[in-house]
């Protein structure tokens, strides 16, 4: 085999060595340029390719970490935000307590108190119907329902006509949190009578039937409460109450009784759904028993689950428990997800006791297709810059071959008018058309127009000694009879007629 190519070799030297000087001049510059050109884009593809790798070797370890902060603050900015709405229910309940304090104190309202209608005074047309929040029941936003559960003493019905006076401001409190707050609930159990407003028809009214009672009476404390279905409204509505004690004095000595504020679960899910790492992001709000809230209107991947105790993989909820805030990873529905998550507390990286806590889902696959993306993008880039190269390196060579068939041209141009110039030299032609033809040759520039200049004294040398020559021998050569040839016809002629005619 290496002999094949080994003769083919030598065949295609010999081949070119019968070429003319351009074209071997040609050739080897195209075949250094090509390689040159070559190993330049070599060079500038492996580089590249190097680069690319690195980049998007650090484009995916970034992205991968840069995913898990995202995922982890956006967790941390949703907890926030559902606290901020809990909590500015708690501040309203705050003040009605410090409003009850106040007018134990008589601080807050005069002596005189009126008696106000009750929901069971007022006529059908003075209610309405509100069916996303109460069902189909009729409530009165301007009138309280008051439920007499014993004959009220003395003391009794001076708490009855101050709580009465919460009709002026309830109301308000209801417009300002009105994309939460539900309803507001007061149980005086010494005094044995309740308050709620909105005003419904309700005639009875039995505590221990509420989760917000007993969940309140288990920590005897102000509490958030488990979810549960509002019982009073519209029954397909997940609740959540927030509960704390009613006191009569300033140093709360003394319980008199329970506010409660219903605060509706679907409406703080809305306040998520601005809150998205990608477009097929999950958030649930989940207590801590594991429970998620409003399950069946904000159902998990799969719709069976309603506590993530009862996840094929148990140690997920374990490992949320064990770290509130951080990113975890759990395999559900046959996909691999990405988990961040916070406590709804003030302060999601303290130790804080928290009830609830949000979760935010996204799909491996997509956070991948994100990197994927990148990395992509880095790579079209590459190829456009090899290409950039591979173009400029093209032109670059195609005006570099044109300089050098220029330059091959001053010289193969003028060497191969000596060339032809010889050969007629030496044929039998008129010397001052050779003299004519030698005056036009092509000098060329540099070192070949001197030797064409050269050439040119040494070629009318030669033609001027021939001549000279010539003439010499035609001088005194005998010529035969029948050769004429070196002799001009009108010479010949001229000296006929110097012959005399005459035969006579």
């Amino acid at each position: 085999m290496c002999k094949f190519f080994k003769s083919i070799l030598s065949e295609v030297i010999v081949r070119i060595k019968k070429w003319s000087i351009r074209k071997q001049m040609m050739l080897c510059y195209i075949l250094g340029i090509s390689i040159i050109v070559c190993l330049v884009i070599g060079v500038i593809v492996l580089n590249t390719f190097l680069l690319q790798q690195q980049t998007v070797d650090k484009v995916e370890s970034t992205r991968n970490s840069q995913a898990n902060e995202d995922i982890t603050d956006l967790a941390k900015t949703g907890s926030q935000v559902v606290y901020s709405r809990m909590y500015e229910g708690l501040l309203s309940l705050n003040m009605l307590q410090e409003m009850l304090i106040g007018m134990f104190r008589e601080g807050t309202f005069a002596l005189d108190y009126t008696n106000l209608y009750e929901y069971s005074q007022l006529n059908t047309s003075e209610m309405i119907k509100i069916p996303e929040l109460y069902g189909d029941q009729l409530v009165s936003l301007t009138t309280p329902t008051i439920l007499y559960m014993n004959i009220l003493d003395n003391q009794g019905e001076i708490l009855a006509q101050k709580v009465s006076r919460f009709i002026y401001v309830l109301p308000h409190l209801l417009e300002i949190y009105k994309y939460a707050a539900i309803r507001y609930t007061m149980y005086f159990d010494i005094n044995g009578f309740s308050y709620f407003f909105p005003g419904i028809n309700l005639t009875s009214f039995n505590p221990n039937d509420y989760i917000w009672y007993n969940e309140f009476m288990d920590a005897k404390k102000t509490i958030i409460t488990s979810s549960y279905n509002d019982k009073l409204g519209n029954n397909s509505n997940e609740i959540v109450s927030i509960v704390l004690p009613l006191y009569n004095d300033t140093e709360k000595t003394e319980r008199i009784g329970i506010l409660c504020g219903d605060w509706l679960i679907k409406s703080l899910y809305m306040l998520l759904q601005d809150l998205k790492y990608i477009d097929q992001d999950y958030q649930y709000l989940v207590y801590k028993d594991g429970t998620i809230i409003d399950s069946p209107n904000n159902p998990w991947i799969n719709k069976n689950i309603k506590n993530l105790n009862n996840l094929t993989y148990n140690e997920f909820w374990n490992d949320v428990l064990r770290k509130p805030l951080g990113i975890h990873y759990l395999i559900e529905e046959n996909d691999i997800w990405r988990v961040g998550s916070a406590p709804v507390v003030q302060d999601p990286t303290s130790n804080d006791e928290w009830t609830f806590i949000l979760l935010i889902l996204v799909k491996e696959s997509d956070i991948m297709s994100y990197k994927e993306q990148a990395k992509n993008i880095i790579k079209n880039e590459g190829v456009k810059f090899i290409l950039i190269t591979m173009v400029c390196s093209l032109l670059a060579s195609i005006v570099v071959i044109c300089f050098i068939h220029c330059q091959a041209m001053n010289i193969s141009k003028p060497i191969q008018g000596i060339v032809d110039f010889t050969i007629k030299l030496n044929s039998e032609e008129n010397p001052e058309e050779v003299l004519k033809e030698l005056n036009n040759l092509p000098e060329g520039t540099d070192q070949t127009a001197r030797l064409v200049h050269a050439y040119k004294q040494l070629a009318r040398g030669l033609i001027e000694k021939k001549d000279s020559e010539g003439k010499k021998h035609d001088a005194v050569r005998v010529y035969p009879p029948n050769e004429l040839r070196r002799i001009g016809k009108s010479e010949m002629m001229k000296d006929l007629t110097l012959i005399p005619l005459n035969f006579g």
